[in-house]
Protein backbone atom coordinates (compact mmCIF):
# COMPACT_ATOMS: atom_id res chain seq x y z
CA UNK A 1 0.00 0.00 0.00
CA UNK A 2 1.54 3.14 -1.03
CA UNK A 3 1.46 6.10 0.36
CA UNK A 4 2.67 8.92 -2.53
CA UNK A 5 3.27 8.57 -5.85
CA UNK A 6 7.24 7.79 -7.46
CA UNK A 7 9.35 9.77 -5.01
CA UNK A 8 12.13 9.86 -7.20
CA UNK A 9 10.92 12.40 -9.69
CA UNK A 10 11.55 16.10 -10.64
CA UNK A 11 8.21 16.09 -12.16
CA UNK A 12 6.05 18.82 -11.58
CA UNK A 13 2.70 17.63 -13.68
CA UNK A 14 -0.58 17.20 -11.15
CA UNK A 15 -2.98 14.72 -12.70
CA UNK A 16 -6.44 14.58 -12.50
CA UNK A 17 -6.49 12.30 -9.95
CA UNK A 18 -4.63 14.47 -7.96
CA UNK A 19 -6.71 17.61 -8.64
CA UNK A 20 -9.43 15.97 -7.40
CA UNK A 21 -7.77 14.55 -4.02
CA UNK A 22 -6.71 17.67 -3.16
CA UNK A 23 -10.32 19.27 -4.04
CA UNK A 24 -11.83 16.51 -1.73
CA UNK A 25 -9.37 18.08 1.30
CA UNK A 26 -9.53 21.74 0.58
CA UNK A 27 -13.11 22.39 0.46
CA UNK A 28 -13.63 19.75 3.55
CA UNK A 29 -10.69 22.09 5.59
CA UNK A 30 -10.83 25.43 3.49
CA UNK A 31 -14.12 25.33 1.06
CA UNK A 32 -13.00 29.05 -0.57
CA UNK A 33 -9.18 28.30 -0.75
CA UNK A 34 -9.26 25.44 -3.90
CA UNK A 35 -7.11 26.66 -7.33
CA UNK A 36 -6.44 23.94 -8.90
CA UNK A 37 -3.10 23.54 -10.87
CA UNK A 38 -1.40 21.01 -13.46
CA UNK A 39 2.19 22.22 -13.91
CA UNK A 40 2.76 20.44 -16.51
CA UNK A 41 5.67 19.12 -17.71
CA UNK A 42 7.47 16.44 -20.20
CA UNK A 43 7.53 13.18 -18.83
CA UNK A 44 6.62 9.52 -17.83
CA UNK A 45 5.82 10.25 -14.37
CA UNK A 46 3.78 12.87 -12.58
CA UNK A 47 4.67 14.76 -9.64
CA UNK A 48 5.53 13.65 -5.68
CA UNK A 49 2.26 13.53 -3.97
CA UNK A 50 -0.34 11.62 -1.43
CA UNK A 51 -2.19 8.85 -2.86
CA UNK A 52 -5.15 9.46 -0.27
CA UNK A 53 -6.92 12.51 0.86
CA UNK A 54 -5.36 12.01 4.49
CA UNK A 55 -3.28 13.76 6.48
CA UNK A 56 -0.79 13.04 8.83
CA UNK A 57 -2.73 12.77 12.13
CA UNK A 58 -5.59 11.08 9.97
CA UNK A 59 -3.30 8.63 8.64
CA UNK A 60 -2.32 7.92 12.38
CA UNK A 61 -5.59 7.76 14.10
CA UNK A 62 -6.57 4.95 10.88
CA UNK A 63 -3.64 3.01 11.71
CA UNK A 64 -4.13 3.08 15.52
CA UNK A 65 -8.11 2.25 14.76
CA UNK A 66 -6.63 -0.83 12.60
CA UNK A 67 -8.18 0.93 9.19
CA UNK A 68 -4.85 0.77 7.53
CA UNK A 69 -2.07 -1.55 7.99
CA UNK A 70 1.70 -1.98 6.63
CA UNK A 71 3.79 -4.95 6.78
CA UNK A 72 6.46 -2.80 8.69
CA UNK A 73 5.60 -0.16 11.59
CA UNK A 74 5.70 3.60 10.67
CA UNK A 75 8.47 5.47 12.49
CA UNK A 76 8.16 8.91 13.31
CA UNK A 77 10.49 9.92 10.28
CA UNK A 78 7.97 8.23 8.36
CA UNK A 79 4.90 10.43 9.36
CA UNK A 80 7.67 13.38 8.83
CA UNK A 81 8.26 13.11 5.42
CA UNK A 82 4.46 12.13 4.86
CA UNK A 83 3.55 15.47 5.98
CA UNK A 84 5.80 17.31 4.04
CA UNK A 85 5.09 15.49 0.80
CA UNK A 86 1.19 16.08 1.76
CA UNK A 87 1.48 20.01 2.70
CA UNK A 88 3.18 20.98 -0.37
CA UNK A 89 1.24 18.96 -2.27
CA UNK A 90 -2.35 20.25 -0.75
CA UNK A 91 -0.58 23.92 -0.94
CA UNK A 92 -0.26 23.64 -4.32
CA UNK A 93 -3.42 23.55 -5.19
CA UNK A 94 -4.66 26.72 -2.54
CA UNK A 95 -5.21 29.92 -3.37
CA UNK A 96 -1.56 32.24 -3.63
CA UNK A 97 -1.08 34.10 -0.35
CA UNK A 98 -0.66 38.23 -0.07
CA UNK A 99 2.20 39.43 2.48
CA UNK A 100 2.94 42.27 3.56
CA UNK A 101 6.57 43.11 3.82
CA UNK A 102 8.99 45.58 5.61
CA UNK A 103 12.25 46.25 4.13
CA UNK A 104 15.00 48.28 6.13
CA UNK A 105 18.65 49.10 6.78
CA UNK A 106 20.60 48.63 9.88
CA UNK A 107 23.65 50.66 10.53
CA UNK A 108 26.34 49.29 12.59
CA UNK A 109 29.60 50.65 13.44
CA UNK A 110 29.88 51.80 9.23
CA UNK A 111 28.58 48.24 8.38
CA UNK A 112 25.00 48.68 6.38
CA UNK A 113 23.02 45.36 5.69
CA UNK A 114 19.39 45.82 4.27
CA UNK A 115 17.10 43.49 5.59
CA UNK A 116 13.41 42.44 4.29
CA UNK A 117 10.66 40.62 6.77
CA UNK A 118 7.20 39.57 5.93
CA UNK A 119 5.03 41.41 8.75
CA UNK A 120 1.55 40.96 7.71
CA UNK A 121 -0.92 38.58 5.71
CA UNK A 122 -2.83 40.68 3.71
CA UNK A 123 -4.90 37.93 1.56
CA UNK A 124 -5.19 34.13 3.60
CA UNK A 125 -3.84 31.23 0.89
CA UNK A 126 -2.26 28.22 1.36
CA UNK A 127 -0.54 29.69 4.37
CA UNK A 128 -3.76 27.55 6.45
CA UNK A 129 -1.25 24.14 5.52
CA UNK A 130 2.17 25.99 5.04
CA UNK A 131 2.60 29.15 7.58
CA UNK A 132 4.10 32.04 6.80
CA UNK A 133 6.72 32.99 9.28
CA UNK A 134 5.87 36.79 10.46
CA UNK A 135 8.12 38.72 12.17
CA UNK A 136 7.30 42.31 14.62
CA UNK A 137 7.40 45.75 12.42
CA UNK A 138 10.28 47.68 13.35
CA UNK A 139 10.40 51.43 13.99
CA UNK A 140 12.49 53.73 12.72
CA UNK A 141 15.05 54.55 15.34
CA UNK A 142 18.19 53.86 17.31
CA UNK A 143 18.25 50.39 19.15
CA UNK A 144 20.85 49.00 22.05
CA UNK A 145 22.59 46.04 20.54
CA UNK A 146 21.31 43.46 23.19
CA UNK A 147 23.81 40.41 21.75
CA UNK A 148 26.45 40.16 19.28
CA UNK A 149 29.12 37.66 18.72
CA UNK A 150 32.06 37.25 16.08
CA UNK A 151 31.45 34.03 13.53
CA UNK A 152 35.01 32.69 11.72
CA UNK A 153 34.07 31.42 9.03
CA UNK A 154 35.97 28.51 6.55
CA UNK A 155 37.74 30.65 3.47
CA UNK A 156 35.24 27.97 1.58
CA UNK A 157 31.48 27.20 1.82
CA UNK A 158 30.91 23.98 3.96
CA UNK A 159 27.41 22.22 1.87
CA UNK A 160 25.25 19.74 2.82
CA UNK A 161 24.07 16.80 1.45
CA UNK A 162 20.69 18.65 0.30
CA UNK A 163 22.56 21.79 -0.30
CA UNK A 164 24.63 19.75 -2.53
CA UNK A 165 21.98 18.20 -4.58
CA UNK A 166 20.16 21.84 -4.96
CA UNK A 167 23.57 22.52 -6.45
CA UNK A 168 23.30 19.41 -8.95
CA UNK A 169 19.53 20.40 -9.63
CA UNK A 170 20.77 23.83 -10.71
CA UNK A 171 23.98 23.07 -12.72
CA UNK A 172 21.93 20.00 -14.07
CA UNK A 173 24.26 17.46 -13.48
CA UNK A 174 22.59 14.25 -12.70
CA UNK A 175 19.18 13.22 -12.28
CA UNK A 176 16.73 12.91 -9.76
CA UNK A 177 17.04 8.90 -8.95
CA UNK A 178 21.14 9.35 -9.16
CA UNK A 179 21.21 12.62 -6.45
CA UNK A 180 21.15 10.60 -3.47
CA UNK A 181 23.64 7.52 -5.17
CA UNK A 182 25.99 10.08 -5.67
CA UNK A 183 26.18 11.53 -2.38
CA UNK A 184 26.06 8.17 -0.75
CA UNK A 185 29.44 6.76 -3.12
CA UNK A 186 31.05 9.94 -1.93
CA UNK A 187 30.81 8.82 1.93
CA UNK A 188 31.11 5.45 1.19
CA UNK A 189 34.45 5.71 -0.69
CA UNK A 190 35.39 8.09 2.08
CA UNK A 191 36.04 11.08 -0.78
CA UNK A 192 34.09 13.20 1.67
CA UNK A 193 32.91 13.19 5.76
CA UNK A 194 29.97 14.45 7.24
CA UNK A 195 30.62 16.71 10.47
CA UNK A 196 27.83 18.72 11.14
CA UNK A 197 25.18 17.75 8.42
CA UNK A 198 28.32 19.38 6.28
CA UNK A 199 30.34 17.72 3.63
CA UNK A 200 34.08 17.93 4.06
CA UNK A 201 36.68 16.63 1.42
CA UNK A 202 38.99 13.87 2.67
CA UNK A 203 42.79 13.97 1.71
CA UNK A 204 42.00 11.24 -0.70
CA UNK A 205 38.74 12.77 -2.09
CA UNK A 206 41.06 15.92 -2.98
CA UNK A 207 44.02 13.48 -4.10
CA UNK A 208 41.01 11.70 -6.46
CA UNK A 209 39.31 15.02 -7.36
CA UNK A 210 42.86 16.55 -8.77
CA UNK A 211 44.41 13.94 -10.53
CA UNK A 212 40.74 13.43 -12.69
CA UNK A 213 40.63 17.30 -13.10
CA UNK A 214 44.68 17.32 -14.50
CA UNK A 215 44.05 13.98 -16.44
CA UNK A 216 41.10 13.85 -17.81
CA UNK A 217 40.05 17.46 -17.31
CA UNK A 218 37.70 17.72 -20.75
CA UNK A 219 35.95 14.09 -19.87
CA UNK A 220 34.85 14.78 -16.22
CA UNK A 221 33.71 18.71 -16.59
CA UNK A 222 30.44 20.07 -15.70
CA UNK A 223 30.00 20.88 -19.27
CA UNK A 224 30.38 17.27 -20.60
CA UNK A 225 28.12 15.45 -18.12
CA UNK A 226 25.44 18.56 -19.01
CA UNK A 227 26.47 18.06 -22.59
CA UNK A 228 25.52 13.81 -22.57
CA UNK A 229 22.65 14.09 -20.16
CA UNK A 230 21.32 17.02 -22.89
CA UNK A 231 22.31 14.51 -25.83
CA UNK A 232 20.11 11.66 -23.76
CA UNK A 233 17.40 14.16 -23.79
CA UNK A 234 17.55 14.58 -27.58
CA UNK A 235 17.19 10.79 -28.47
CA UNK A 236 13.95 10.43 -25.80
CA UNK A 237 12.43 12.64 -27.40
CA UNK A 238 13.07 11.73 -31.03
CA UNK A 239 15.49 14.73 -31.76
CA UNK A 240 18.54 12.87 -32.22
CA UNK A 241 20.06 9.70 -33.41
CA UNK A 242 21.18 7.44 -30.89
CA UNK A 243 23.90 5.57 -33.10
CA UNK A 244 25.53 8.73 -34.12
CA UNK A 245 26.18 10.32 -30.47
CA UNK A 246 27.22 6.97 -29.55
CA UNK A 247 29.62 6.91 -32.76
CA UNK A 248 30.79 10.01 -30.80
CA UNK A 249 31.02 8.82 -27.99
CA UNK A 250 33.18 5.95 -28.91
CA UNK A 251 35.50 7.99 -30.40
CA UNK A 252 36.03 9.93 -27.25
CA UNK A 253 36.56 6.74 -25.55
CA UNK A 254 39.16 6.15 -28.01
CA UNK A 255 41.07 9.16 -26.89
CA UNK A 256 40.88 8.87 -23.32
CA UNK A 257 43.07 5.68 -24.17
CA UNK A 258 45.14 7.52 -25.54
CA UNK A 259 46.00 10.06 -23.09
Amino acid sequence: MGLCTYHRTDSTTVSTVGVSLAKDYIQEKYPTLFVPRRYLKEGAHECIRPTRALDAERLKNMISLGLLRFPKRLAREHFQLYDLIFKRFIASQMREVKVLYQKFNVLIDGNQVSIENPVKIVSEGFNKVLPVRLENPVEEGEYAIEFARILRLPAARLFSQGEVIALMREKAIGRPSTYAKIISTLLERKYVIEQKNKLISTRLGFKVYMYLHEQFRNYVSEETTRRLESQMDSVEQGKADYQQILNELYQEILEIKEI
